[in-house]
């Protein structure tokens, strides 16, 4: 609780100082050269920097006490009645094998062995907070066309993460959906974090996106996109947080949830990210000091020390001087202004900047952005103050009350940030100008309290009035946009004065935007508009341009709509249902030539699940099948983030429309027609056929192949109903879908569905055996049988484990070549005359020579070396081991030959046990080879306790082997049942987790020789 207080004493000043001290506003109250660095002035940021410090401890002194410095909020923090939470997530995407995984596989791999469960947790917890922030984000921006996608996912990690950060998440997300992309068709034999080379889940972020309600439609590449923004983020986080301060250090330090906070205090990148605010704290740490964009570099970004003197000496010289730099640099942390004059300079300033650090990056740079006059204005409201304001103008009298007050310091964002999150809401609709909006939702993200609606599909004339079109372009543009506002009016006598203005297409004129009067309506649900427009003439077919030179601004997701696409994303049937009357295609532009990727009607309906619309299309004759596959490609359209109408209703869980478009008649098409190879490829298929004749009369190559790509992303999204009752359609298994099943029922408590799953094993192909089925099928099934307390799925997966082990013999233990030792005259065995050494076993006295039994093995070394004694022959009681043995034994010393014990295990047993204490390695592998050819079903379990008391590894391999091949009918011993369920609960563990091993090895190795798994039924 001192802690707290301390913290809010600290804030608290913070604000106060804002209040008393307007100087302290602003870091460029005189730009115009009043500000010399080289002299003992100092800026006002860093004498504000330099009052903050005074009661903190600084970065050079971290070493000597972390712990002392309160370096971040608590949870609990005091000033939670005042400032907004965010939301806490109950069901995380991710687990905490999971996150420690990526950090085994991440940056800090070679810094740090071992991390504690503690500082996973902790990580796990922390994580969730920029996942909210950027998921939030994403859903805003999704609003304006309903459908997330990767821009949509990418604009939001721009918006939230600071400029390094995002740049290193985005690169990690590119080659995640690069890698995901190029898997193909084939892909869906795997999982989709395995196509994507990721370690988080897939599939269950997509189901989390869903479950909160991102987007009615989300591509499938934008959930490929945050778990790879996701993974580099917390690899950046553990690497900035832990590693960086562990490296380079003489003395060993601990790695400890102190050490992580007190990074993440200290990282002006981190700490805003991660705070339980709704609102984003950016450019500050934990104690309030704004940070210079260019000091706050990724550490796996940053080069040598060579490459980053030469890239600063290189920038000292475009910039004229060192001086300069700082200047600007200081510009960047301005908060407060107290002119438009002064925001306009300060603004043009930093943007220049910030062109000329992109353009030194890119050998082709992007074309600058302009700020609109209405952007700098709304942008000096909020960075507007009255103190500032009557300094920099004597004309301006105070005023006498304040009916409001001033934001604190302490949430003022700095100038970098304002451009950051506004400059990428006008790069993500795909404009080079800054207008009001995009300040208005960059203020909604960094003040608290702020908020404002999304943006919505609406006209603007951002590019008209862009200055990169000439003016008789720019003419032009503003006459189209014109008559574009004089049709959304709703005048019909207006209809002819604004074709004439729009050019030679008239009334189906298409903007800049990609869009035409007609869509707009569509859009905002205006049917008398729509039925205006089409009284005009209006063409409904006309799709959005897919040529992005010619159309640049057009975003890439709308590309091929029509106006019926937009009628259907919006809900609005009877829109819908007017264009369909009116001739519109029912399919779109997806009968159009050249190449088109885009989602047809129906698959934009069945996306979202509108049961009404998917209806209506499919009564208009809308094909379910049609868009599976593009034209002059053999690349999936999934893999371009567009999946078929099935797999669309799959896999966002609408179990009534897919079961509408199921039962839709087939429309038959050329390519259904089987080739001859693919027949053959059908025909040599373990997969169990399609058992219903009336799905067998209504289905076809195509569909079949739709409906799996539907299973798969049912399957992997965790949703049972849906993927068991395409099996009840006979769609057949995939054994990555059949373990998503098994996965999913098993999380679920289904205990039908598992034994229903159980039973359909043997129809799984034995050629789709992968590494997959033994990292994550293989626990699974051995958790299912560990935890089970029913009989007949234990029964089940017994069978399951010995049809994986398969028919082939079992390895056998291999001998152990025998020391060479000096052989006696068998006479000598047991002989008195010439023995210089006595045992008495069962009161009967044996015999023997020193120099044999200390030659054998150690243990008889050791045991006649302290039985010497002058003139007398040492005496050796051996207890617990019979006459019969011990004689077996001495024979084997002597003659070197096999003992004869004939058909009995239990002498076996006896002399393994002897063998075992007199260190006999030789004999112990040879009884060890006797037990193997002795083993059956009475006995396995005797022999498996001895070899685990006598630690005979090769007899235990052995007799996992056994055990697996025999499961079934072993299963029927009590002695087996005792074992296997009836023990303790850590041995019973480990003889699972023996069992499982031994599996695993076998697989791989059948496997890795190419060898098929034999599956019976």
């Amino acid at each position: 609780m001192a802690g707290m207080k301390n913290i809010n004493q600290h804030l608290r000043s913070l604000e106060k100082l804002s209040l008393d001290s307007a100087s302290n506003y602003s870091t460029m109250e005189s730009l115009n050269g009043s500000i010399g660095y080289g002299t003992g002035s100092k800026s006002p940021t860093s004498h504000m920097s330099s009052h903050m410090n005074g009661t903190l401890t600084n970065g050079a002194g971290y070493s000597e006490s972390f712990c002392s410095v309160k370096s971040s909020v608590p949870d609990d923090y005091e000033c939670t009645d005042r400032y907004t939470r965010l939301v806490e997530i109950e069901n995380i995407p991710w687990t905490d094998q999971e996150i420690s995984q990526v950090i085994e596989n991440g940056q800090g791999k070679n810094v740090c062995d071992s991390v504690s469960r503690d500082i996973i947790q902790r990580l796990s917890y922390l994580l969730q907070r920029p996942l909210v922030r950027i998921v939030r984000e994403a859903q805003r921006l999704a609003i304006r066309n309903c459908k997330c996608t990767q821009h949509d996912m990418k604009t939001a990690v721009k918006l939230v993460l600071s400029r390094t950060l995002a740049e290193s998440c985005i690169n990690s997300a590119k080659k995640a959906v690069s890698r995901y992309v190029m898997t193909g068709q084939e892909g869906f034999r795997v999982s989709k974090r395995t196509r994507a080379g990721v370690i988080f889940s897939v599939g269950r972020m997509y189901r989390w996106l869903m479950d909160v309600g991102v987007s009615p439609r989300l591509q499938d590449n934008a959930a490929v996109y945050l778990v790879g923004v996701m993974e580099k983020l917390l690899d950046e986080i553990f690497l900035r947080a832990v590693c960086m301060h562990v490296m380079g250090r003489d003395d060993e330090m601990s790695v400890s949830v102190e050490l992580l906070e007190y990074g993440i205090a200290n990282d002006p990148d981190l700490w805003g990210i991660l705070q339980p605010f709704e609102h984003l704290i950016c450019g500050r740490d934990a104690n309030g000091i704004l940070a210079i964009p260019s000091a706050s570099s990724s550490p796996s970004d940053r080069g040598s020390d060579h490459s980053r003197r030469k890239g600063h000496r290189r920038d000292r010289e475009q910039l004229g001087s060192l001086e300069l730099m700082k200047t600007l640099e200081q510009s960047l942390l301005t908060t407060c202004v107290g002119s438009i004059a002064e925001l306009g300079d300060l603004v043009s300033r930093a943007m220049h900047h910030q062109h000329h650090k992109s353009g030194s990056r890119s050998p082709s740079p992007a074309l600058t952005l302009t700020w609109g006059s209405d952007a700098l204005h709304t942008l000096f409201y909020f960075m507007k103050c009255t103190q500032l304001e009557c300094m920099d103008n004597p004309n301006i009298e105070p005023p006498m009350v304040q009916l409001s007050c001033e934001r604190p310091y302490v949430i003022l964002p700095p100038l970098t940030e304002w451009i950051r999150v506004a400059t990428a809401h006008t790069e993500h609709r795909q404009s080079w100008v800054v207008d009001s909006d995009d300040v208005r939702q960059a203020a909604r993200l960094l003040l608290p309290g702020v908020d404002c609606e999304p943006r919505s599909l609406r006209m603007d004339d951002s590019v008209c009035s862009s200055r990169t079109l000439d003016a008789t372009a720019a003419s032009t543009s503003f006459q189209r946009d014109l008559g574009f506002r004089m049709l959304s009016c709703g005048r019909i006598d207006l209809v002819q004065q604004a074709i004439a203005i729009m050019g030679e297409s008239g009334i189906n004129t298409i903007n800049d935007h990609g869009m035409t009067p007609l869509m707009y309506a569509c859009a905002s649900g205006d049917e008398a508009m729509v039925q205006m427009l089409l009284d005009a003439h209006a063409d409904p077919d006309v799709a959005v341009p897919m040529n992005t030179y010619k159309y640049p601004s057009v975003r890439d997701d709308i590309r091929g709509w029509t106006a019926l696409s937009f009628a259907v994303v919006h809900i609005h049937v009877s829109i819908a249902q007017l264009l369909l009357d009116a001739g519109a295609s029912v399919e779109g532009s997806a009968h159009q030539c050249g190449e088109n990727y885009t989602e047809t009607p129906l698959q934009l309906a069945a996306a979202a699940g509108h049961f009404e619309l998917v209806s209506l299309l499919l009564t208009k004759g809308a094909d379910p099948t049609l868009g599976t596959m593009p034209k002059n490609s053999m690349t999936p359209v999934s893999s371009r983030g567009n999946m078929n109408c099935f797999a669309q209703a799959a896999a966002n869980g609408h179990r009534n429309v897919l079961r509408k478009l199921v039962s839709a008649p087939h429309i038959s098409r050329p390519s259904d027609v089987l080739s001859l190879e693919e027949m053959l490829s059908e025909g040599c298929g373990n997969s169990s056929p399609v058992t219903s004749p009336e799905f067998q009369l209504r289905t076809c190559k195509l569909r079949i192949k739709a409906l799996q790509e539907a299973m798969y992303h049912g399957a992997e999204h965790g949703y049972l109903d849906i993927t068991m009752e395409l099996r009840g359609l006979g769609v057949p298994w995939t054994l990555h879908t059949w373990m998503c099943t098994l996965s999913t029922a098993q999380h679920l408590h289904r205990k039908a569905i598992i034994q229903y799953l159980l039973r359909e094993f043997p129809t799984l192909r034995p050629g789709d055996y992968s590494q997959d089925f033994c990292q994550e099928a293989l626990p699974l099934m051995f958790e299912i049988f560990k935890q089970s307390k029913n009989e007949v799925i234990s029964q089940q997966l017994a069978t399951i484990f010995a049809n994986c082990y398969g028919n082939d013999p079992i390895p056998d233990i291999p001998e152990l070549r025998r020391p060479q030792i000096s052989r006696i005259d068998p006479q000598y065995v047991n002989n008195p005359e010439m023995s210089d050494v006595t045992f008495i076993v069962e009161g009967k006295p044996f015999y023997a020579h020193k120099i044999i039994l200390a030659n054998a093995s150690t243990r008889f070394k050791n045991m006649l070396s302290g039985k010497f004694s002058e003139g007398k022959q040492p005496c050796i009681e051996i207890s617990d081991i019979r006459y019969q043995i011990f004689q077996i034994i001495m024979e084997y010393l002597y003659l070197g030959t096999n003992p004869t014990l004939g058909n009995s295990h239990s002498d076996i047993l006896e002399l393994l046990g002897a063998s075992n204490f007199f260190m006999l390695d030789s004999l112990q592998r040879l009884c060890e080879i006797l037990l193997s050819q002795h083993i059956d079903f009475s006995n396995a379990v005797s022999i498996y306790r001895h070899a685990k008391m006598y630690h005979a590894e090769e007899l235990l391999s052995y007799c996992y082997g056994y055990f697996l091949r025999h499961l079934p009918e072993l299963l029927e011993e009590d002695s087996v049942k005792k074992l296997v369920f009836h023990h303790g609960r850590s041995h019973r563990c480990d003889v699972l987790q023996e069992l499982q091993g031994a599996l695993l090895i076998r697989m791989q190795s059948r496997m890795k020789h190419n060898y098929g798994i034999c599956v019976s039924s």
